[in-house]
């Protein structure tokens, strides 16, 4: 059997890099883009792909999610309770690199419930996979999994890492670049924006008042009403996620 040399294995990734960009730019959602991911998922030997998409810092529930799992796999991940047991994730979001692992063997919790979790999803048809996090700008984050055999993770030996960082990191970078002008802040007044303007400043409720002209209790409680609909319970809070969006719409 004829086998390439580096400088056909180099033109060839090259190539691939090209076609995964071309068709990620004519992309114009998050599901077109999922589609690409997809197909290079496919094509690096996963049977499966999982991607959330988030701002970090308020709450992974607003961003998008999806999987091309079936039958039993799709209905774990539908749980709440095996998705905070089980360990893949939480640990690929505090690496910067991508990581195999198997339902038997992982790296990250090794609790009871991590152990659980991983049986459930062995006895759902699932063997393996690789798991990596990518974040920015400002808080936006990536996670996706690539679900495979035991023996295809043999595929990931040498450089196969590097090369799904870099297609999920060019997936990642789309993203960001479609969905920011779908993100809109809650319906937040003139005045609800203008207070949280001053407050991101560093000025406290009693500074704000004196700013606008109206009495300190005014201010805190516009204050409550922001943070009711931001959905934090703090000030504090309420200033991270109308920057994180603001930010995102700068």
């Amino acid at each position: 059997m004829v086998t390439a040399g580096h400088g056909q294995a180099g033109v060839a990734t090259s190539g691939a890099s090209l076609a995964l960009d071309a068709a990620l730019a004519a992309t114009s959602d998050f599901a077109a883009c999922f589609d690409v991911l997809e197909l290079s998922a496919a094509s690096s030997g996963f049977n499966d792909v999982l991607c959330r998409h988030f701002i970090e810092g308020y709450g992974q529930a607003d961003g998008y999610e999806r999987h091309t799992l079936g039958g039993p796999a799709s209905a774990l991940l539908a749980e709440s309770a095996f998705r905070r047991a089980w360990p893949v994730e939480s640990y690929a979001l505090g690496r910067s690199r991508p990581f195999c692992w198997t339902t038997s063997e992982w790296p990250g919790e090794q609790g009871a419930l991590a152990r659980r979790a991983m049986e459930r999803l062995a006895a759902a048809g699932v063997e393996g996979g690789v798991s990596l996090s990518v974040r920015g700008p400002i808080q936006r984050a990536t996670l996706v999994t690539g679900f495979c055999t035991v023996s295809g993770l043999s595929a990931f030996a040498g450089d196969g890492l590097d090369r799904w960082q870099v297609a999920v990191s060019r997936f990642h970078a789309r993203l960001c670049e479609v969905l920011s002008p779908q993100v809109t802040l809650p319906d937040l007044s003139r005045r609800e924006r203008e207070i949280l303007h001053l407050t991101a400043s560093g000025l406290t409720a009693l500074a704000v008042a004196r700013e606008l002209e109206v009495a300190e209790a005014t201010i805190k409680f516009h204050l409550a009403g922001i943070r009711k609909k931001l959905g934090v319970s703090k000030t504090s809070g309420a200033v991270a996620k109308f920057q994180s969006l603001t930010g995102l719409l700068s």
